[in-house]
């Protein structure tokens, strides 16, 4: 299982030692993997997070000199709905702000122990779910920046300068156009069926005339142009595909 990486900002030395023993027993309890790194302010933390959006969970604090923890949490949910937050703090008028950010708890300090593991438990929880999902893209949407799971894409249609993504139970419209989408997902096999649609191959249940049934049920239409590139695709992708199933 690969390590949970968590960040603690706290401008308290000794609170950020009371943060890192309280995750390292968590971990030993539950026999997990954690990378633990220490920020003593939000500034530290955002420089760091801008070049590298990797961590898996932020334990936050929100009275700090400078930017405050609630601003850090604002700028990074801007761009960023993958890392979870625990907020920890003396401050109990945040709390519902907290909640606003999609904290994972807002916890008061002196924390209590078993609070912080039932808040590790979930985000434990939260970034195994998420992992399960798979390859994600980044993309520009409305009210900022969101990772998408590309599994979850049923199939992408242009609408004008940008697209709508038809996912599992949502449509989300992104601020790329058909092109630029078609460059982003092509290394995950999708293959531009129409001049304003794009499609997984894995979700091609038929091939038919002028038009695709996808496994939500859903038609696509085929342009006449490109049917050999999709029929092309279609056999690369299940035909082969079964085919060194059987050789190995």
């Amino acid at each position: 299982m690969n390590a949970m990486r968590i960040a603690l900002c706290d401008d308290e030395k000794g609170q950020l030692m009371l943060f890192r023993r309280g995750v390292e027993d968590w971990a030993q309890k539950r026999g997990r993997s954690v990378k633990i790194e220490e920020f003593d302010s939000a500034q530290a933390f955002w420089f760091v997070w801008s070049e590298d959006k990797s961590f898996d969970l932020l334990v936050l604090d929100i009275r700090m000199p400078g930017m405050d923890g609630m601003e850090l949490a604002r700028k990074i949910r801007a761009s960023d709905s993958w890392i979870s937050i625990i907020f920890a703090t003396s401050l109990r008028e945040y709390v519902y702000e907290g909640y606003n950010l999609d904290a994972i708890n807002y916890l008061v300090k002196p924390v209590e122990p078993g609070k912080l593991e039932e808040c590790l438990d979930r985000a434990q929880g939260r970034m195994e779910e998420r992992r399960s999902e798979g390859a994600g893209i980044v993309l520009p949407v409305q009210d900022g920046i969101w990772r998408i799971p590309v599994r979850r894409i049923c199939r992408v249609e242009a609408e004008g300068r940008g697209c709508i993504l038809y996912m599992e139970g949502e449509t989300l419209k992104v601020h790329k156009g058909i092109g630029e989408m078609e460059e982003l997902l092509r290394e995950y096999s999708f293959v531009r069926c129409h001049r304003s649609f794009l499609v997984p191959v894995k979700r091609i249940r038929k091939i038919g005339t002028g038009k695709l049934l996808l496994d939500d049920g859903s038609e696509t239409p085929v342009g006449r142009s490109l049917q050999d590139a999709v029929n092309r695709a279609f056999v690369r992708e299940f035909v082969q595909g079964e085919k060194a199933q059987w050789d190995t």
